[in-house]
């Protein structure tokens, strides 16, 4: 399982994270950067799920899952939405999302 959360306490955001199985194997945790304005749920959401997931593709190499699946898990709806959609698309390169210079 992957699993982060976040939220604001005042004008700071932060998050946590953890990864485990039936035990906790690593765990982390951080602040959210951006102005006070810009920082809500989803961005604080969204930091932690980006942490996470960066720590385990660094991790990956040198420590291989024992399993075939990894679950993630978020409370933020449009988080997972928006996971989901990008889990989805189809990948394109570059010349086929843009449009000819004049």
């Amino acid at each position: 399982w992957i699993v982060s959360d976040g939220g604001l306490f005042g004008d700071l955001g932060y998050y946590g994270w953890v990864i485990a199985n039936f035990k906790i194997i690593w765990e982390g945790r951080g602040r959210t950067p951006g102005h006070q304005h810009q920082l809500d749920s989803l961005r604080t959401e969204s930091s932690g799920m980006l942490h996470v997931l960066t720590v385990l593709e660094r991790l990956l190499p040198t420590k291989p899952l024992t399993c075939g699946r990894i679950l993630v898990s978020s409370d933020n709806k449009t988080l997972v939405n928006r996971s989901r959609a990008c889990k989805n698309a189809v990948r394109r390169s570059p010349r086929e999302m843009t449009k000819p210079h004049m």
